[in-house]
C-alpha cells in the first residue's frame, strides 16, 4: 500500500526512505528522530507510527516524546498508558489543562504506544505560563519574569539561543491576527521558554532511554537554536536527525525551506502524498 506521505532530502528534492532517515541518525550514543509536524494531520501520524516502528527494530528501549502534553499532565498520560483510565477520561481530563489540542488526531499513535508498552512524555510547560511570560515581559514585570523561569531552574540567560534563533522566530511572527499585536520581543521570550524547557526534559530522557522520537510544531525543531540544538548544547551525544513538515506544493515547500537555508537544521521534509 502506497504511504500517505512522502520523504524529501531537502538539499537534493530526492525522495528518501524512513530506513535512510532512521539509519542517518543511529549511533552508539543514542538515537533521536524529531519530526515537526503540521499539526492535528492524520498522514503525519501514519509517518510517525511507520518511523517509530523501523526504530524498534534497531532494538533497545525507545521513549516518545510529546509537546501536546504539558509535563504537569504526566500523570494522568501514564495512568492512561497503565490501564488505569479509559481514552474517554484521558480525554475530559488532559482538557482541564488545556493545551488545546484535538487528542483524537494523536489516538492511534498513543494508544499504538500503549499496546508495545513504550513510554510518552508530556515535553512543555503549561501553556498557560508562556502567556503569563508574555504578560509579564510586556508590562515590565522583570521579577515576575525571573519568578516564572525559575520554576524551571532557568534565568533569563539561559534562554539566548543565538542570533540566528532571534532573526528566524521573528521573521516567523504572522503580520495580521492576535500574535501580530504582541509584543515581538516577549514571543521571542515564550518561545525559548518553551524550547529550553523541551530540550532540558529530552536531555534527561536520552540519559534513560537509548532511543527517542519526539513529536512537536516545526518551530521548534527545524531551525539553529531551536530543540535539537539546545539538547547536543546540554550534552547529548548521540545521533539524530530532524525532518520537518508543510502542507503546500512539493517544489514551493522546498523553496522556502531553501530560502531559509542559513537557518535550518532540518535534513528531510514530509509532504502528504
Amino acid at each position: 500500500m502506497t504511504p500517505d506521505y512522502m520523504l524529501i532530502e531537502i538539499t537534493s528534492g530526492a525522495e528518501a526512505s524512513i530506513d535512510r532517515v532512521v539509519e542517518e541518525a543511529s549511533q552508539e550514543g543514542g538515537l533521536t528522530i524529531y519530526l515537526g509536524e503540521v499539526h492535528q494531520r492524520r498522514w503525519i501520524i501514519s509517518l510517525s507510527l511507520d518511523i517509530l516502528r523501523r526504530i524498534m527494530g534497531k532494538g533497545g528501549e525507545l521513549y516518545i516524546g510529546m509537546e501536546h502534553f504539558n509535563q504537569e499532565q504526566q500523570e494522568i498520560l501514564e495512568a492512561f498508558l497503565e490501564g488505569d483510565i479509559e481514552w474517554e477520561e484521558l480525554v475530559e481530563r488532559y482538557e482541564e489543562g488545556p493545551e488545546g489540542f484535538d487528542l483524537e488526531y494523536y489516538r492511534p499513535l498513543i494508544e499504538w504506544a500503549r499496546d508495545m508498552g513504550i513510554p510518552i512524555y508530556g515535553l512543555m510547560p503549561p501553556r498557560i505560563y508562556a502567556s503569563q511570560l508574555v504578560r509579564l515581559y510586556m508590562s515590565g514585570d522583570k521579577e515576575g519574569v525571573e519568578r516564572l523561569l525559575a520554576r524551571y531552574g532557568l534565568s533569563i540567560d539561559d534562554l539566548d539561543a543565538g542570533e540566528e534563533y532571534r532573526e528566524r522566530f521573528l521573521q516567523l511572527i504572522p503580520r495580521e491576527g492576535p500574535m501580530a499585536r504582541l509584543d515581538p520581543e516577549a514571543l521571542l521570550l515564550a518561545q525559548s521558554f518553551k524550547d529550553e524547557v523541551m530540550a532540558r526534559r529530552i536531555v534527561e530522557l536520552s540519559r534513560r532511554y537509548r532511543a527517542g522520537y519526539i513529536l512537536t510544531g516545526s518551530g521548534h525543531v527545524e531551525h539553529k537554536g531551536s530543540v535539537p540544538t539546545r539538547v547536543v548544547k546540554h550534552g547529548y551525544r548521540g545521533g539524530y536527525t530532524v525532518v520537518t513538515s508543510r502542507e503546500a506544493d512539493r517544489e514551493e515547500a522546498l523553496e522556502d525551506l531553501r530560502r531559509a537555508e542559513k537557518y535550518l537544521i532540518a535534513r528531510y521534509l514530509a509532504l502528504p502524498r
